[in-house]
């Protein structure tokens, strides 16, 4: 005879008990705490099924960002549902033609010239329609397909910086994201040389882009294999900036050549407040370790023109193009040709 209230006061005193760090022969550890709820005889009146419904909302508050509890309701039951259908139609998806790719420009600061192209992911579902890469890229990535999706979406990007320079003269490079899971895959190294060589691809012109979360899974890790990526004469940029987890020594010991500051800051630029600063702090960090600044997510003159106070680099973002298809994508590569 709990209500709700106090269930939840009780789960959230457990989660911040869980949240407290702890040390083990010298390291300190942190861990992360997700619980889901399912109340008798609201949700289900047995055991098994209590179990899956508050299974279910455990995993829905881990998706909401893991450290929080969430109560099962019905929604999620489709949700998973939806999930499930999803990943069985990834598997062939790929074979099937199902994916292509849009294209988003870099641009000079200084002389608005593309610096390059980040290629990004879409998928047209006979089934579903248009699916979001914010659903198809955390499944793919939970279930492992991310590794097969990623490989092709790589092999495809080198083939199309291949037609581009061929036909257009294209000079720039050409930015592709790379997933966690793909980057902890033994055979990643090997698959990228295998793609290169496939594709006739000089490496110079492929920047891979990872997020700060490939870092802090393991420091030493992410260095010895982005520095093989290096060997192999790829550019490494380190995506979505100041999102979390970063810090002046992660900057100072990874081999990256481009750091890119997230949209969240780029935001701030049209605000009057202090935190505009905190940009142009950033990019002289960046300048001071010799790194390549392109700003994310650039939407109005205004940001525009503080970013070239700030001297920053480049700048992706509706200002001066959305993502678009190949077909728009040559018109813009016709007019520098």
């Amino acid at each position: 005879n709990i209500s709700r209230r106090e269930l939840l006061h009780e789960m959230s005193a457990l989660k911040e008990a869980f949240l407290k760090p702890f040390t083990i022969n010298n390291l300190e550890i942190r861990l992360s705490a997700s619980f889901g709820i399912a109340v008798y005889p609201d949700d289900d009146t047995t055991s098994a099924g209590l179990m899956k419904c508050a299974d279910m909302s455990m995993y829905h508050a881990k998706e909401s960002g893991k450290n929080n509890v969430q109560f099962y309701n019905s929604s999620m039951l489709d949700r998973m549902l939806y999930k499930t259908r999803v990943e069985s139609l990834l598997v062939n998806a790929i074979q099937k033609g199902e994916f292509y790719l849009e294209y988003q420009p870099q641009f000079s600061i200084y002389d608005s010239k593309i610096r390059g192209i980040e290629v990004l992911t879409r998928w047209i579902s006979p089934e579903f329609g248009f699916v979001s890469p914010l659903e198809f890229i955390p499944i793919a990535e939970e279930t492992g397909l991310i590794n097969i999706l990623g490989e092709w979406i790589l092999r495809t990007a080198c083939q199309k910086l291949r037609f581009f320079q061929k036909k257009y003269n294209f000079d720039a490079i050409m930015c592709v994201n790379i997933s966690t899971i793909q980057i902890v895959n033994e055979r990643f190294i090997d698959i990228v040389k295998n793609i290169l060589k496939e594709t006739d691809t000089d490496p110079e012109y492929i920047e891979l882009e990872i997020t700060e979360s490939v870092v802090i899974e393991s420091i030493q890790k992410a260095t010895r294999i982005l520095m093989e990526l290096k060997r192999l004469g790829l550019r490494i940029a380190l995506d979505d900036f100041g999102m979390g987890y970063s810090s002046l020594n992660y900057l100072k010991s990874l081999p990256i050549d481009t750091l890119k500051v997230d949209k969240s800051f780029i935001d701030n630029l049209s605000k009057a407040n202090v935190k505009k600063q905190i940009v142009g702090d950033i990019i002289q960090l960046g300048h001071t370790l010799g790194l390549t600044i392109v700003a994310e997510g650039v939407e109005s003159k205004r940001q525009l023109q503080c970013l070239k106070r700030y001297s920053c680099d480049y700048f992706q973002g509706f200002l001066y193009a959305r993502p678009l298809k190949e077909e728009a994508l040559i018109e813009l590569l016709k007019k520098y040709k």
